[in-house]
């Protein structure tokens, strides 16, 4: 006997609804709230990736379906996720500048040390 699996790779299925697009968007979003500290760049490209099929050709497929409330929706969906992601970033730039001021004190160290030593 033999199963039959189906696997969704792609959120544009014929058998997709708007209401599981809405669903699955929002807990993508969420998922990536709660995670977003933990995510590898690699993580990173992959949500990327997904969030651009969501915001791009998904949400061109429903579009004709969805109210008024739907976008206003997905555009919350839309804010919470690059929210979350300027997060990221800016404690990528922090980690950056923080690297730096330690560099640099390393350096300002040495120099005075060997000028103390002449």
């Amino acid at each position: 006997m033999g199963f039959l699996i189906i696997v969704f790779g792609a959120v544009s299925c014929s058998f997709y609804s708007k209401d599981a697009y809405l669903e699955d968007f929002a807990s993508f979003v969420t998922e990536v709230e709660q995670n977003y500290q933990s995510y590898s760049e690699e993580d990173w490209l992959n949500a990327d990736q997904k969030y651009e099929e969501y915001v791009g050709e998904t949400y061109n497929n429903f579009r004709a379906e969805l109210t008024n409330d739907d976008k206003k929706q997905v555009g919350k969906l839309k804010t919470k996720f690059q929210t979350v992601k300027i997060k990221h970033e800016a404690g990528q730039i922090m980690d950056d500048v923080s690297d730096g001021i330690n560099q640099l004190q390393g350096v300002m160290e040495e120099v005075i040390e060997i000028i103390n030593n002449q």
